[in-house]
C-alpha cells in the first residue's frame, strides 16, 4: 500500500455540492477540465468525478521510478497530468520531475484498477 499522503489544507473535496446516487449507478458530473488528486492518488477530470470514482474501485498501487536527469528546466505544455505523492498534480512528467528537484523523497503514483 502507498504511504499516506502528507496534509494539505486544500487536500479536501467538498462532496456534498455534487449529485450522489445509489451506488452502481452513474452519477452525472460536469465536464469541465479542473483536475484534482483523488485520496487513491489517481488523477480526475474535476472534483465530481472523484468524488464519483472513491470507494468503487478496488485499487492495486504501483510506484512508478522516473528517470528525471535527462528531464530539462523548461517544460513543454503537453498535458497529461499526474500525481505525485505530495499529493498535487503536475501537468506532465517534465513538472513532476522539477518538482521532485526540490523534495527528494517525492515519487510518482500510478494505480491500476481492477474489475
Amino acid at each position: 500500500a502507498p504511504p499516506p499522503l502528507p496534509s494539505h489544507p486544500h487536500s479536501t473535496v467538498d462532496c456534498s455540492r455534487y449529485p450522489s446516487g445509489e451506488e452502481g449507478k452513474p452519477i452525472p458530473c460536469p465536464r469541465h477540465l479542473s483536475p484534482v488528486c483523488g485520496s487513491n492518488n489517481q488523477t480526475y477530470s474535476n472534483e465530481c468525478l472523484s468524488n464519483k470514482n472513491e470507494g468503487y474501485e478496488e485499487r492495486n498501487w504501483t510506484f512508478l521510478q522516473i528517470d528525471c536527469q535527462e528531464i530539462k528546466p523548461f517544460c513543454t505544455l503537453e498535458y497529461f497530468p499526474i500525481c505525485g505523492s505530495d499529493g498535487k498534480n503536475y501537468g506532465n512528467i517534465c513538472a513532476f520531475c522539477n518538482g521532485k528537484k526540490s523534495l527528494p523523497t517525492f515519487f510518482l503514483f500510478h494505480p491500476t484498477f481492477l474489475r
